[in-house]
């Protein structure tokens, strides 16, 4: 009976490291984001308390220190605002890396059903050997000829 091998397997093997990578791709590019998010929002809990500390305290402060916070202010516009082209660019970084693992993880099944294929093939030729060599067993046997059972 001749061995069950996949010819395919190495590649196979390599299609699953390729899917494996873009799923760890995917992830890092995921925990950038989530951080880049967390940054987004502590800058804008900042920037939303120093705004509510300058309306109430407004006319209290000196005009160097209303300087130096609108100055604060100001650079925390400019920091949400880059961080909000960061985070598109992100996003658009993740939708290729999701669609990258789509595409390798569709490859890695196209070959998992040729081999699940090749071994229901496989399996089949094995039954039909072993009826076929239980069939001629069974007729080299002198009891079981077609002479004994007509009478």
């Amino acid at each position: 009976m001749k061995k069950n091998t996949f010819r395919l397997n190495n590649v196979l093997e390599y299609r699953e490291r390729l899917e494996e990578e873009a799923q760890q791709q995917l992830a890092r590019i995921d925990r950038r984001l989530a951080a880049e998010e967390a940054t987004l929002s502590a800058l804008e809990t900042d920037f939303a308390d120093l705004t509510d500390m300058l309306r109430s305290s407004h006319h209290t402060l000196s005009s160097d220190d209303l300087r130096m916070h609108y100055a604060r202010v100001d650079f925390l516009a400019r920091s949400i605002r880059t961080h909000e082209v960061t985070i598109m660019n992100v996003k658009m970084e993740q939708e290729a890396a999701r669609a990258e693992l789509l595409k390798a993880a569709k490859n890695r099944r196209m070959l998992e059903t040729l081999k699940e294929r090749h071994d229901r093939s496989h399996s089949a030729e094995t039954i039909r050997l072993e009826h076929a060599y239980l069939d001629d067993a069974n007729g080299r046997r002198s009891h079981f000829t077609l002479e004994h059972t007509r009478e």
